[in-house]
């Protein structure tokens, strides 16, 4: 089931600077399936991050309203990226105004954003209102968004976006790799099956190609894709090697010294380029 179209997924993506793709959206919460109720949404749907809800309203129109902040996070949360998106007209606009109330969330409380509030469901997830513009800033008519002030709601889909699908896509773009066949699919995760690089090893060699998230003390991610399995050790080459900064969206490819792209070794965790530019030990 598509809640939109490649033109208008396109457009999401290019809105919200690439961190909303089709490939990387998971739904959680379906009105029509799991049942009218607000604290069913979070029940599904909190603690997962980043999510779009879908909301397609009696009258026809269709919104997609994107918070990069989770929906398990109660209050206000500011971020100048939140975005409502008119599927209806291709219109938008951000939370530039007041980015402080980018969203509110609580239990009580169906998909809400804006101060005032710009987009509020209630927890019936059958109605609202929207006092667009409030806290986003005025690029439309409510009436473009909405309709009107009074909003009844026909359908409510929430999806969380996965990070690593979504790193998966911008990998893609950069490489040239298709990373969203069966086979992506984690096979270590430090937290879940323990701080050993042999461990690692045991896990994920001999499976081919690999991607690598990390996540710093300092807060940055970093992703590494290698087209050389793990389990072949020594210095593997190959110019399409990448590291990228999930931060900031830059990233370097292994090609000043190919040759030099990954380095395995039973007793070292992920390690990328010539004196070991990227290496967990």
């Amino acid at each position: 089931e598509k809640v939109a179209s490649e033109v208008e997924f396109k457009k999401l993506s290019e809105i919200t600077s690439g961190q909303v793709t089709e490939n990387a959206l998971t739904r959680c919460y379906k009105k029509s399936v799991d049942g009218a109720s607000s604290y069913t949404m979070h029940s599904k749907c909190d603690n997962k991050g980043a999510y779009v809800a879908f909301i397609t309203l009696t009258n026809g129109k269709r919104i997609a309203a994107y918070s990069p902040i989770d929906l398990g996070k109660s209050g206000y949360g500011a971020s100048v990226y939140a975005t409502l998106f008119s599927l209806s007209t291709g219109k938008y606009t951000k939370a530039t105004v007041y980015p402080e109330y980018a969203v509110y969330h609580t239990g009580s409380y169906g998909p809400t954003f804006g101060a005032g509030h710009d987009l509020y469901v209630d927890s019936s997830m059958s109605s609202g209102y929207c006092a667009y513009p409030s806290g986003y800033q005025a690029t439309m008519a409510r009436d473009d968004l909405c309709g009107g002030y009074s909003i009844t709601v026909d359908e409510v889909q929430v999806y969380f976006i996965d990070e690593m699908k979504l790193v998966a896509h911008q990998l893609a773009k950069i490489t040239g790799a298709n990373l969203f066949k069966s086979e992506l699919a984690p096979c270590y995760k430090k937290s879940v099956d323990g701080a050993s690089a042999s461990t690692m090893h045991s896990k994920c060699d001999g499976r081919g190609a690999y991607m690598a998230m990390f996540t710093l003390t300092n807060g940055k991610k970093i992703a590494a894709y290698s087209p050389i399995d793990f389990g072949q050790n020594g210095y593997g080459g190959d110019a399409s090697a990448t590291l990228l900064s999930v931060s900031t969206g830059k990233y370097a490819k292994a090609t000043a010294h190919p040759q030099y792209a990954v380095y395995h070794i039973s007793w070292y965790g992920p390690t990328f380029g010539g004196g070991d530019r990227k290496s967990v030990v």
